[in-house]
This record gives structure tokens, C-alpha cells and sequence, in this order.
């Protein structure tokens, strides 16, 4: 979820309706503007960084923000290393920013690697800002070569999930078109299904192997006053 200071009421009601052991929450802006306070309040444990928090019903152990910018905590809980991310934008393919996004997600590979050591499993999650196959985008042929959907940064993302053995989760349990996770607050795109797959979790095989299922939560992205992106969740027998 993002754009959360606004959005508070629907977050905390969220919360309340799903009951989540464990939740990611990106594009924050600032933790220094973070009430933590309403979180502990109704049960969980908080580990921050500036744009990404972690919520846990469980203490989180061995807390680090490995990425040194603000945009990926970590903590340990019941022996699953927990990563969470929020990748940087890139804006505009070919310009420096899209160049640095890319350099980004080729170092943030290493940065899951060394996070894959710390515990018996690895479960990563984030807005990454990235589509991985053309059926992860609502019209490819209309944007094939633009930000989010270059060869390039599609490159530096598959080494982040195979250079550390990771299973898309969800897309484990839905093989077809048509799953997607942001919509363009523009030309009711939600109303008609025109988005783009750009959050994810991934897991180690054996974790992979025990989730039960995987969904997009399209029922809170159809609310009023939502986040264009939609929250993904799954269950871990």
C-alpha cells in the first residue's frame, strides 16, 4: 500500500477485516512521519525504514535496513528472513534516473543474497516498479521499450529472483493474463481491468511449497479513497 498518511482509516479497518500475521507497506515518503503508535495500538510490531515498514503480530528479530536509502527493511520472524522493498521508479526510460534504477536492482540482488543467509527460509515482498512478462501488463505491444517494461531493468529484475532461487508466489497459483496489482487512477482503469503487475512475493522453494494461496485483494482496491495499488496477500500453512 502506498500513500498511507492519507489513507490511515482504510489501512487500520484493513487490518482489522484481514487480521495479517505479517504485512509490507511501501512509498511511505518518511517513517519520521510514521504513527507507529496507531500499529502497536492494535497489536503489531513495527520495524521502519523512510519509504517501507514492516508489520508483524510476532516480534521481528534481527532488524537491518540493508539498502542504506531508505527503501528496504528486514527483520527475522519465526525463522523466516522477511525483506521488504519499495524499488525506485525510474520515470522515463533511457535518462539517468532509469539508468540508476537499473544499477539499483542488479545491487539489490546481492542485497537479498546476503539477506538469504541470515535464516532457515527467505520470503521477499515489495513494489519493485516492474513488470516481468507481457501478460503482467494490461496492453504490452502499447508499452513494450517504457519505463516499468524495459528489457533492461526486466533484465536486472529476473537476477534479483534468480540469482537466489526464488519462486514468484503468486504467480505459482495464477498462470494467466489479466493479474494485476496497479491500476492508473486515469480512464477507469480499474473498472475495466487495465493495470500492471508491480508487487510481488517471492519465497525460497520450500516456503513456496507451503502456501495455500495467493491473491490480488481487488475488493479494497474497489473502495473509495484507496491506493492505486492493490494489496497482495498469501497463506503459509
Amino acid at each position: 500500500m502506498n500513500g498511507m498518511q492519507a489513507r490511515m482509516p482504510n489501512l487500520l479497518r484493513w487490518l482489522a477485516d484481514r487480521q495479517p500475521d505479517v504485512v509490507g507497506l511501501q512509498e511511505l515518503k518518511t517513517s519520521k512521519r510514521l504513527p507507529l503508535r496507531r500499529f502497536e495500538d492494535v497489536g503489531y510490531y513495527v520495524a521502519v525504514d523512510d519509504n517501507v515498514a514492516l508489520l508483524s503480530l510476532r516480534p521481528i528479530q534481527d532488524i537491518a535496513q540493508p539498502t542504506a536509502d531508505g527503501r528496504t527493511v528486514a527483520g527475522t520472524i519465526d525463522g523466516i528472513r522477511i525483506v521488504n522493498t519499495y524499488a525506485p521508479n525510474g520515470f522515463r526510460a533511457k535518462t539517468p534516473r532509469h539508468d540508476k534504477k537499473i544499477e539499483w536492482l542488479v545491487d539489490f540482488a546481492h542485497v537479498v543474497t546476503s539477506q538469504n543467509a541470515i535464516a532457515d527460509h527467505l520470503l521477499l515482498m515489495g513494489d519493485f516498479n516492474v513488470a516481468r512478462h507481457p501478460m503482467d501488463v494490461w496492453a504490452p505491444e502499447n508499452y513494450r521499450g517504457r519505463n516499468l517494461f524495459t528489457d533492461a531493468e526486466r533484465t536486472a529484475f529476473e537476477s534479483v529472483i534468480a540469482n537466489n532461487a526464488l519462486v514468484d508466489v503468486l504467480r505459482d497459483h495464477h498462470d494467466g493474463p489479466g493479474l494485476y496489482t496497479w491500476f492508473n487512477y486515469a480512464h477507469q482503469a480499474f473498472t475495466r481491468n487495465r493495470g500492471w503487475r508491480l508487487d510481488y512475493i517471492f519465497s525460497d522453494v520450500e516456503l513456496a511449497a507451503r502456501v495455500e494461496y495467493a491473491i490480488v485483494d481487488v475488493e479494497e482496491r474497489a473502495r473509495e479513497k484507496t491506493s492505486d495499488h492493490a494489496p497482495i496477500w498469501i497463506d503459509l500453512g
